[in-house]
């Protein structure tokens, strides 16, 4: 029983091992998008992948006579397969008719490979398996722009009053947009009564909280910011929000 258990150990340890180098595989499976079919252009989407699929690699001890539980001698096969269940996060930017900068994030490292059908405001996409080549999935996305962030000032939200001596602005998305991207501020535009100021990144200069200083805290002024921003593809917007001080 101890060497059958000393056995089972080391071919545990040589199918974690000979997996990785160099199985052969066959699969069959889906893909399926974690949003409603849906892809946004210029967003950097994110799919699920699920292939099942059979593993087959050389037996390390292929060959040799062993005793199995019943007491009968057996030669150890020479090759093993396993059929397991590949589970992946896909992510790619969508440029509008195609997924670019495609990688995985999942422990498999599995990437499928792809064609790109557009039609008016959708894109048909076919899924090959990076294992055997076969078609695994062909379905139609629904295409939507993606969506104007808000600009923020410090802590305050679009509509709030501005809090304490901020002088950040950021633009991101609000809760209502479940969307996780990143976005700088480019240029501003801060409007105080009749009275602009213009400014080039996030830091609001000090002539406008110079200004604000001027204003009663806790009034109706109505402060207006105007930003262009970028996002980490370089793609350029233009978002306003409105504050109270």
């Amino acid at each position: 029983m101890l060497k059958q258990n000393l056995y089972d150990k080391m071919k545990t340890t040589a199918i974690l091992f000979i997996c990785q180098v160099f199985c052969l595989a066959i699969s069959f499976g889906q893909i399926e998008l974690e949003n409603a079919n849906i892809l946004i252009i210029g967003y950097d989407n994110v799919l699920s992948v699920s292939e099942n699929v059979q593993l087959k690699f050389p037996n390390p001890m292929r060959g040799q006579t062993r005793t199995n539980g019943w007491g009968e001698e057996e030669i150890t096969p020479d090759f093993y397969e396993y059929e397991v269940k590949v589970n992946e996060q896909v992510q790619g930017f969508l440029d509008g008719t195609e997924l670019t900068d495609v990688r995985s994030t999942g422990s498999y490292k599995v990437i499928p490979d792809a064609n790109y059908f557009k039609d008016n405001d959708s894109l048909i996409i076919e899924f090959y398996s990076s294992f055997s080549g076969t078609l695994i999935s062909k379905r139609t996305y629904i295409l939507r722009s993606l969506p104007l962030a808000n600009i923020y000032w410090g802590a305050s939200t679009p509509g709030d009053r501005i809090l304490g001596n901020d002088t950040r602005l950021f633009a991101k998305f609000g809760p209502e947009i479940p969307l996780n991207a990143t976005f700088k501020i480019a240029t501003y535009e801060v409007t105080i009564g009749d009275k602009k100021f213009n400014g080039i990144g996030s830091t609001v200069s000090t002539e406008v909280m110079e200004a604000l200083k001027q204003l009663k805290r806790g009034g109706n002024t109505t402060v207006t910011v105007s930003a262009v921003y970028y996002s980490e593809y370089d793609q350029l917007f233009e978002a306003t929000s409105t504050f109270k001080y």
